[in-house]
C-alpha cells in the first residue's frame, strides 16, 4: 500500500473510531435523560392521581375523578388507569368492563409498564391506583434520533475519506519527489537537487537532505583527491609497494618494486599471480628463501605477514614487510638493505677490532652495557681488579668502582651507577675508588666512551690506578704548603688556617692569639758554625715549639729564624701572655746539635683576635709590630701590642674610626664614570665609584680607606650602600630618559664569601624596581684563585639573577682561561697598565691577543684608563669595542652625567672627547685601587 492510501486509510479509521465513540456516548446519554424524564414525569401523574383519588375516597363521589382520567388516557404514554379500594374492587376505570371487578395483579409487557400508588387517609389505607404507561413513543423517538445519528455519522466519514484522500496526495506529492530523489543518490547521481522552500517539517526534511547530498558529494570529491594523495606518494618513495588481493594477484605497486626487481621487471604487470611472480623470482635468488616465502604463504592461508629477506645472486639484500588488510589484501613494502647489511658486518669487525685492542692494552678496560652491567673485562682490568671476567659479568659496574668521596678508603663511598657514567661522558677525565676482589680500595682515573655494536649501544670506562701519581700529588701539596726544612706549615698555609679559623670562630667571646717568634743570635750561630749547623738548630727548635703546644695550635715557620703561632680558643689575655712566657723558658734550655750544645732567645710579638684586627694580616702585621718593639727593648721577651706602637698603626687606627663615623653620618658618596662604545662615542653605561671627601684629611685615595674598610670588617656595609646607591641611580636615569644603561659595580672577596650577599642584592634591585641584567659586578681574578664551594655557590647565585660578571685588571694578575671557560663571565676589563705604552712595546701584542681571545670565546671586552684620542683610535682599530676613561669623562654625579648624556650631540665619524679637568689630574695622583 503507497503512503498516500495508508494515509487516507488511517485519516478514515481514525474519524470511524472517533465517530462510533460519539454516537454510542450520546445514545446512551439521550436515552438516560428520556429515562429520568419518564420517570418523573410518572411520579407527577401518581401523586395528582393519589391526592384526586382519596378526595374521591373520602367524598365517595368518583365522577370527577372518572373524568380526570378520561382525559388522562389521551396522553400518548398514558394507556389504563384503575383504582381499587382497599378489597381490591375497581371503583374507577378507563376501561368501563373492569369497573366492579376485582383485580389482584397487574402484568408488565415489553414496552408496558404499571406504576402503582397506594392512596392513604389519615390514619389508614383507602385505595391503590394503577397507571399504565406506554414506551412506543420514546422507543418511536429514540429511533428517529438514532437513525438521524447514522446519517449524519456516514456523511462524515465519506467527507473525512475524501479530505484524507486530499491531504495524502498533498503530503506525498512532496514526498515522491524527494524518494526519487533518493533512489538517484543511492544509483550514484550525486548531482540531484530538491528545491522546496517550504517551511514545514518536510522542507526542513528536503533541505536536509539536499544539504546532505552535497556533503556527500564534496565528501567523494575528498575521498578521490584522498586517494590519488595516497598514491602519489607511493610513486615517488625510496622504497618499493605493492599489493596484492585476495585471490594472490597484483593490483597496485609503484616504480620502485619494479627497479628492486629489475631482473624481472617485465614482467611485473598488473594481475601477475604471486605464484607465477615467485617462480620469476626464484633463479635470480641464493638458497631457498623464495620457496621459503611461499611454503609461508600457503601454511597461513594467505594471510601471510612479517619480515622476509631476499639475497640475490649479484650480491643485493632486499627486505619484504607483509601486511594483512581487514579486506583480505597483503601490502608488501621492500626495502633494499644492503648498505645496511654492509654496516653490520662491519660492527661485528670493528667489534672484533674493539676486543683486540682492549687485550693489547696496559690501561684497564670495562665494557658496561645500557643497564649498567659488567660485560667484558680487558686483561689490563682482570689484573688490577683481581677478578676475571666470568666472576663479575652481568653485575652492576658499583662491584668495581665506586664514587669519589672524602671518606678516602673507608669503605663508605657509594658504588657507582649507571647514571653516573652518563653523567661523566664527555669529561675528559673522572677520579673514583677502584673495589679490588680482595686488598683496600685505591683510587683510579676513569675516562667513559660509547660504541655501537651488533648487540647494541655499550659504555667502554677506561680506567688508570693512579695511587703513585696521588701518592706524588700528596708530596707536592705537602710541600707547597709546609716547610722542607723543618715540616712546619709555610706562611700561605698558616695565613689560610689563621683565616678558616677565624671565619669558623662563631662565638662573639671566642678569642685567638697571634704570636711572632724570632731567634735571637741565630745570625751569629749560622754565621759562624754554617748553614748545616743552623738548618739542624732551626730543626730543633721546630721539634720544640711543637712539643710545647697544645694538638690544635698552629705552628708555622715564615722564613729564616722567625716562626708563628696561632693559638686558638684562649679565655683571656693573660691566657696568651702565660703560654707565650713558656715559649720562651722553653726556647732558654740548650739545644744539643750534631754533639754541640747551643744557647738561644727567643723575642715574641703578640696580637689578639678580635681586640686587634679581625683578619690574618691585620693580626700578623700587628704581632710583627709587637715583635720589633720587644726586640728594640732588649730581646728574649715578648711584647703585646697596643694602639701607640708605630705612627703607622695609629694612623690606621684613627682612620679606621674616621671611617666608620662617615658610614654613620652618610659622608661617603658614590660618582659615576662613563663606558662608551668605541666606535661611536655613545655612552652605554658607567663604573660606580665610591669617593671620601675627609673635612681634615681631604680627598682619601679609595685604595687607602678600602683596604682599611677590607681590615676593619666594615666593607659589607659599605657594598651594600654602594649598591643601593647604583641601583636607585640606574632608576632615576630610566625615568629621565638617559636611556637603558648598565653600572658596573665593584666587589671585595669578603662579600663574595658572604652568604646574605645575594639576597642584599635581590632586595637592592626589587626595591629600586630595576632589571638584573642591567647590572655588573667587576671581580678581580684573585677571587677565582681559590675556586672553593663558596665561589661556585655566589657565581651560579648572580648567573641565576642574570647579573653579568666583569673580571677587572684582567692580566695583572693569575691570569687564566680556565676562568673565562668555567665561569660565566659576560666581560673583561683591560688593565690601565696596558693601555698607557699601547702604542709600542709588547702591551699592543698582549691587547690584540686579549680582544681576540675574547672574540672567541663570545666575552666582552673593555678597556679602561684611555686618556689621549691615539689610544683610543688605536684600540677601536684593533676591535675593542668598549672603553672608559678621563679621555671620555671623569667620575662625576649621576644627575650631571644623565645630562651630559642628553646634552651630547654626536654627528656620523665624530666622538666628542672630555678633557680632564684639575680634579682629574688631581685623582691621577691617587691611583684607584680596589673601588667598591
Amino acid at each position: 500500500m503507497s503512503l498516500k492510501s495508508r494515509i487516507a486509510a488511517t485519516i478514515f479509521l481514525v474519524e470511524a473510531i472517533l465517530i462510533a465513540v460519539l454516537l454510542l456516548a450520546t445514545a446512551a446519554e439521550t436515552r438516560e435523560s428520556l429515562a429520568r424524564h419518564f420517570r418523573a414525569t410518572e411520579q407527577t401523574l401518581l401523586q395528582l392521581m393519589g391526592d384526586l383519588s382519596r378526595a374521591a375516597f373520602l367524598t365517595e363521589d368518583y365522577a370527577e375523578l372518572q373524568a380526570f382520567i378520561d382525559q388522562a388516557v389521551e396522553h400518548p404514554r398514558i394507556e389504563t388507569v384503575v383504582l381499587t379500594d382497599v378489597r381490591g374492587r375497581v371503583v374507577v376505570s378507563t376501561l368501563p368492563n373492569l369497573l366492579g371487578t376485582t383485580l389482584r395483579e397487574f402484568t408488565d409487557t415489553e414496552h408496558h409498564h404499571w406504576r402503582l400508588r397506594e392512596v392513604r387517609g389519615h390514619s389508614n389505607a383507602l385505595g391503590t391506583i394503577a397507571v399504565r404507561f406506554s414506551d412506543a413513543a420514546v422507543v418511536e423517538m429514540y429511533t428517529r434520533i438514532r437513525n438521524g445519528a447514522l446519517l449524519i455519522a456516514v456523511i462524515g466519514l465519506v467527507v473525512s475519506s475524501l479530505v484524507g484522500v486530499g491531504v495524502g496526495f498533498l503530503l506525498t506529492r512532496r514526498l515522491e519527489r524527494l524518494a526519487s530523489a533518493a533512489d538517484r543518490v543511492a544509483d550514484g547521481d550525486t548531482s540531484i537537487r530538491v528545491d522546496d522552500r517550504g517551511g514545514d517539517e518536510i522542507g526542513r526534511l528536503t533541505r536536509a537532505f539536499s544539504s546532505m547530498v552535497g556533503r556527500l558529494q564534496r565528501r567523494a570529491a575528498y575521498m578521490k583527491r584522498t586517494r590519488d594523495l595516497l598514491i602519489e606518494p607511493t610513486q615517488a618513495m625510496s622504497q618499493g609497494f605493492a599489493v596484492w588481493d585476495a585471490d594472490e594477484r597484483l593490483v597496485l605497486y609503484n616504480p620502485r618494486f619494479r627497479q628492486l626487481f629489475h631482473e624481472i621487471a617485465d614482467d611485473v604487470v598488473s594481475g601477475l599471480p604471486f605464484r607465477e611472480f615467485c617462480s620469476l623470482l626464484d633463479p635470480h635468488i641464493r638458497g631457498e628463501a623464495v620457496s621459503e616465502w611461499l611454503c609461508n604463504w600457503d601454511r597461513t592461508g594467505h594471510h601471510a605477514q612479517g619480515v622476509w629477506e631476499l639475497r640475490f645472486r649479484d650480491g643485493r639484500w632486499l627486505e619484504i614487510r607483509e601486511t594483512r588488510t581487514t579486506a583480505g589484501r597483503t601490502i608488501g613494502i621492500v626495502t633494499d638493505v644492503t648498505s645496511a647489511r654492509a654496516q653490520a658486518l662491519a660492527l661485528v669487525e670493528s667489534e672484533r677490532r674493539l676486543r683486540a685492542i682492549m687485550d693489547s692494552m696496559f690501561d684497564a678496560m670495562i665494557i658496561v652495557d645500557d643497564n649498567g652491567l659488567i660485560d667484558t673485562l680487558n686483561p689490563a682490568a682482570e689484573a688490577m681488579f683481581g677478578v676475571r671476567t666470568r666472576a663479575v659479568r652481568s653485575r652492576p659496574i658499583g662491584t668495581l668502582l665506586a664514587l669519589a668521596s672524602d671518606d678516602d678508603r673507608s669503605g663508605t663511598a657509594p658504588p657507582c651507577q649507571a647514571a653516573d657514567l652518563k653523567v661523566i661522558q664527555g669529561r675528559p677525565v673522572r677520579e673514583m675508588w677502584g673495589r679490588p676482589r680482595r686488598g683496600a680500595t685505591f683510587p683510579v682515573e676513569i675516562s667513559v666512551s660509547h660504541a655501537l655494536l651488533k648487540n647494541g649501544r655499550i659504555t667502554i670506562v677506561t680506567a688508570r690506578n693512579i695511587s703513585e701519581r696521588k701518592a706524588a700529588e700528596q708530596q707536592i701539596v705537602y710541600h707547597a704548603t709546609h716547610d722542607q726544612l723543618t715540616g712546619l706549615l709555610n706562611r700561605s698555609q698558616f695565613m689560610e688556617r689563621l683565616r678558616a679559623t677565624i671565619e669558623g670562630s662563631t662565638d662573639a667571646q671566642d678569642q685567638l692569639a697571634v704570636l711572632f717568634l724570632d731567634l735571637d743570635r741565630f745570625k751569629v750561630i749560622n754565621d759562624s758554625l754554617g748553614h748545616m749547623m743552623g738548618d739542624a738548630l732551626l730543626v730543633a727548635v721546630a721539634k720544640r715549639l711543637r712539643r710545647s703546644l697544645r694538638e690544635h695550635d698552629i705552628v708555622a715557620r715564615m722564613g729564616g729564624d722567625e716562626f708563628t703561632v696561632a693559638l686558638p680558643g684562649i679565655d683571656s689575655e693573660a691566657t696568651a701572655l702565660r703560654i707565650c712566657r713558656k715559649l720562651i723558658e722553653t726556647m732558654r734550655a740548650p739545644f744539643v746539635v750534631k754533639g754541640q750544645e747551643l744557647h738561644l732567645t727567643t723575642s715574641v710579638g703578640i696580637s689578639l683576635y678580635p681586640a686587634h684586627g679581625d683578619s690574618p694580616e691585620m693580626l700578623l702585621r700587628r704581632a710583627d709590630t709587637a715583635l720589633y718593639r720587644a726586640k728594640a727593648k732588649g730581646k728574649n721577651q715578648y711584647c703585646l701590642f697596643t694602639a701607640g706602637l708605630g705612627g703607622n698603626v695609629d694612623y690606621h687606627v684613627y682612620l679606621e674610626n674616621e671611617l666608620r663615623q662617615a658610614i654613620e653620618l652618610g659622608l661617603l658618596r658614590v660618582v659615576y664614570q662613563p663606558q662608551v662604545e668605541l666606535g661611536s662615542g655613545k655612552i652605554i653605561g658607567a663604573e660606580a665609584l665610591l669617593r671620601w671627601q675627609h673635612p681634615r684629611l681631604g680627598a682619601v685615595p679609595p685604595k687607602v680607606f678600602i683596604a682599611t674598610a677590607e681590615d676593619a670588617g666594615l666593607i659589607g656595609k659599605i657594598g651594600t650602600f654602594v649598591l643601593a646607591q647604583a641601583c636607585a641611580q640606574l632608576r632615576r636615569w630610566r625615568e629621565s630618559g638617559a636611556g637603558p644603561l648598565r653600572i658596573a659595580v665593584n666587589l671585595s672577596p669578603r662579600q663574595i664569601h658572604d652568604p646574605e650577599w645575594p639576597a642584599t642584592v635581590t632586595s637592592c634591585l626589587e626595591s629600586a624596581g630595576v632589571p638584573s641584567d642591567c647590572l655588573e659586578f667587576e671581580l678581580t681574578e684573585n677571587v677565582f684563585i681559590e675556586d672553593d664551594d663558596t665561589t661556585a655557590r655566589f657565581v651560579e647565585a648572580m648567573r641565576e639573577l642574570s647579573i653579568g660578571l666583569v673580571l677587572d685588571d684582567f692580566g695583572t694578575g693569575f691570569s687564566s682561561l680556565s676562568y673565562l671557560r668555567r665561569y660565566p663571565i659576560r666581560r673583561i676589563k683591560i688593565d690601565r697598565s696596558f693601555v698607557s705604552d699601547i702604542g709600542g712595546g709588547n702591551d699592543g701584542a698582549l691587547v690584540r691577543a686579549t680582544v681576540a681571545m675574547a672574540s672567541c670565546l663570545g666575552i666582552g671586552v673593555i678597556a679602561e684608563g684611555i686618556e689621549t684620542r691615539p689610544q683610543w683610535e688605536w684600540l677601536r682599530q684593533h676591535g675593542c669595542p668598549e672603553g672608559q676613561g678621563y679621555l671620555f669623562g671623569m667620575p662625576e654625579e649621576g644627575e650631571r652625567l644623565a645630562q651630559r648624556i642628553s646634552g651630547i650631540k654626536r654627528h656620523a665619524g665624530q666622538v666628542v672627547a672630555f678633557s680632564a679637568s684639575r680634579e682629574a689630574f688631581r685623582e691621577r695622583a691617587h691611583p684607584v685601587g680596589r673601588d667598591t
